[in-house]
């Protein structure tokens, strides 16, 4: 890396510079040499969204510069400044041919006009209904994922990204980067910006996480423990956060930084990008419901029709028979704009005649290994690509505007071979996840199956909609990928994907640095480029970003290239388990990235702005917090090498102080309000919760008697 990469915390000089050549007229200027040159306006009543954006935009210009920009309502302007900077559903905007009514929801203009800039979405106003699926999803709300009505806020991002060069780390203060510049101008700009994916979540927030923190939507609330969120008080008080305020701190930065990155999980009538369950035409459990009456409807798997002994969306359908399309068309189906074909995580029917729709199979030798497993008896994907198209060319007799939906996961995830082509109305969720195949960092073998799949997926002309599992592996060590999702994803985005959402647990902002970042800024913006992305990140740190690149890359190559610590077939090794992080992350290993750490420090020392020493300390607060996490596991008992849950060792009183200590220490730096961003302790605990069998007893501080 070049000294080049810290150019962002020059970007706004630079748009000053560059933009002398431009005719007056053809710029908003809103500080110069460090005065004020220009007035913020609103509409004079403004929506919630319009309010919030300005008062992003605000607070991030006085944060570069220095400068607190004025506010107006646009029916009192005051006429000292340069320029205006209209921002939301102004009357101004309408005159000059900005309707903000025009504009999709989530959509942008930004427009210099004279020597004004506006930004300018659609927005939903108080006296304006709207209809949303769910009635809790506050869609007026702007730190709510589903307010999608959000143009005007993203505009104010867009602006902030692209003119004052901020980037977004991780939640809270520090991670925001904001360089330091005398001047900003915006250049010439007339361009409507519509967001490249319909459907925005990477998890690892979700009503688990609210209830836990006890924040909504920017509202605090009393945290609850116990119940659906499966963290007894002891566990959230002890691992998570010691105090409501706590909780809501870190809540808080989460919600405004998932908005920062454009999140959204759209609610509104019917949804741009409909999504699949496990369940078919809006039954759970087939076979509670017709299994008597209809066993020949059910799998037949290893000689058998049906009950598989678990109730829900276990029992699948045999798919190739008529009588069941016709009847999920005719009978089970509502009728409506969506019609789920999601069936269950059970085993696949191997009738003949379901065996003969999958067509002609490969070699198991001519497949890669570790995918195999989806071979066994069959891939299906030829099989429900027929059966998804069959009783979509059904339903859209019955009504033209349907939508279908389907997995591509599991035996369905190896693509048609045949040149079958689907409806675009037919939506597939493509979900990389399997014993030991879908984790990240993968083998290049792995990694070119798992592309072709996706590009025989997107060539039968269906809608793709990512739905990885990869992030379950998040736990708290340095385990990161960024060049490999980064370019998968990159390679989705090019062919087919219409949203993502995963399945995920929140990152560990401080040791997965580069891969965070990279994933909240492709989700709104896929078309990135994976390197710019991680120059970006490194950026932050000033004159440390040389050695926080080498930093990172060691991480990442060793993460590739680590020795195995089990058997390919094992969860422990694909770290799906937190005994195999421990594992796979002794404490030697962290020695050289301490080392290039200390180097860092030395180098951001070297600026009066302390902000990226603070930032170099915090990826060192992170390997802490690593290390003393997987300290703990070194005293669990375990019932062999290959065991995946852990025990307080309750009868080995030696071992069982020796395993309180340890915990002892991960509380202390849990509970160190400097430490509070350093991981996303609700996840790290969801995973200590289950995996380690009476953590409860580890939380004492006394001896054992």
């Amino acid at each position: 890396m070049n000294d080049n990469n810290w150019m962002p915390r020059f970007t706004g000089c630079l748009i000053a510079v560059f933009c002398i050549a431009e005719t007056a007229f053809g710029q908003a200027t809103l500080v110069s040499g460090g005065e004020v040159r220009a007035v913020v306006v609103t509409a004079a009543k403004p929506s919630q969204v319009a309010v919030y954006a300005v008062e992003e935009f605000v607070r991030h210009v006085e944060k570069a510069t220095g400068q607190r920009l004025p506010v107006a309502i646009e029916t009192d302007v005051p006429k000292a400044f340069a320029s205006r900077i209209f921002v939301g559903a102004t009357q101004a905007a309408r005159q000059h041919g900005i309707d903000p009514n025009r504009l999709d929801i989530e959509e942008f203009t930004l427009r210099t006009i004279g020597k004004d800039f506006y930004i300018v979405g659609k927005e939903l106003h108080p006296d304006q209904k709207f209809s949303t699926s769910r009635p809790h999803g506050e869609p007026r709300n702007p730190l709510s994922s589903e307010c999608v009505h959000s143009g005007t806020l993203f505009g104010v991002y867009d602006v902030l990204e692209r003119y004052l060069g901020v980037h977004w780390l991780w939640p809270g203060d520090l991670g925001t980067y904001v360089p330091r510049i005398a001047s900003i101008t915006i250049p010439k700009t007339d361009e409507t910006i519509k967001p490249r994916l319909l459907y925005r979540d990477l998890g690892g927030w979700d009503l688990r996480h609210i209830h836990l923190a006890g924040v909504m939507y920017g509202k605090t609330r009393k945290p609850i423990s116990g119940g659906f969120t499966r963290i007894p008080l002891a566990t959230r008080r002890n691992l998570i956060f010691p105090t409501e305020e706590a909780g809501h701190a870190y809540g808080k930065a989460m919600e405004v930084f998932l908005r920062r990155h454009r999140r959204a999980t759209p609610i509104e009538k019917p949804m741009r990008v409909p999504r699949n369950a496990h369940q078919v035409a809006g039954i759970a459990d087939w076979w509670a419901a017709h299994g008597a009456e209809h066993p020949e409807w059910f799998a037949l798997v290893n000689g058998k029709r049906g009950d598989v002994g678990r109730t829900g969306a276990y029992t699948n359908l045999c798919v190739s028979n008529d009588e069941l399309r016709d009847f999920i068309v005719n009978e089970a189906w509502d009728g409506g704009d969506l019609l789920v074909l999601g069936d269950g995580d059970g085993h696949n029917c191997e009738c003949a005649k379901c065996m003969a729709w999958d067509g002609p199979q490969p070699k198991l030798s001519d497949v890669p290994k570790m995918v195999r497993e989806k071979y066994k008896r069959h891939a299906n994907g030829e099989r429900y690509a027929r059966y998804w198209n069959d009783v979509f060319q059904k339903a859209v007799k019955k009504n033209p505007k349907v939508r279908v939906t389907g997995y591509v996961y599991g035996p369905t995830l190896p693509a048609p071979i045949t040149d079958i082509k689907l409806d675009k109305n037919i939506f597939g969720e493509f979900v990389i996840y399997g014993g030991w195949d879908g984790w990240f960092p993968m083998s290049r073998e792995e990694e070119q199956w798992t592309r072709e799949q996706w590009l025989g997926w997107s060539k039968t002309g269906m809608s793709l909609f990512f739905r990885p599992n990869y992030l379950l592996g998040l736990y708290v060590t340095p385990n990161i990928s960024v060049r490999q999702t980064g370019e998968f994803f990159k390679l989705a985005h090019k062919n087919g994907m219409v949203g993502a959402s995963f399945e995920a647990y929140s990152f560990s902002w401080a040791v997965h640095g580069p891969m965070a970042y990279m994933h909240h800024r492709l989700l709104w913006n896929p078309e990135l480029e994976i390197n710019d992305l991680r120059q970006e990140y490194f950026s932050a740190f000033g004159p440390a970003a040389s050695q926080i690149e080498e930093y990172f890359d060691y991480w990442e190559k060793y993460a590739s290239t680590r020795p195995a610590i089990s058997e390919v077939s094992s969860a422990l090794e694909k770290l799906r388990r937190p005994r195999g992080h421990a594992l796979a992350f002794p404490p030697r290993v962290y020695r050289p990235a301490q080392a290039i750490l200390e180097k860092a420090l030395q180098a951001a020392r070297q600026d009066p702005l302390p902000e990226f020493a603070q930032r170099v300390k915090f990826l060192q607060a992170g390997l802490q917090h690593a290390l003393l996490t997987t300290h703990v596991y070194e005293f669990l008992d375990y019932d062999g090498p290959e065991a995946e849950l852990g025990t307080a060792p309750l009868n080995d009183l030696a071992k069982l102080t020796q395993a309180r200590d340890a915990m002892q220490e991960l509380i202390k730096f849990r509970h160190d309000p400097l430490n509070r961003f350093v991981s996303s302790y609700i996840d790290n605990a969801i995973v200590e919760q289950y995996f380690i069998r009476n953590i409860e007893a580890l939380f004492k501080k006394d001896s054992p008697d």
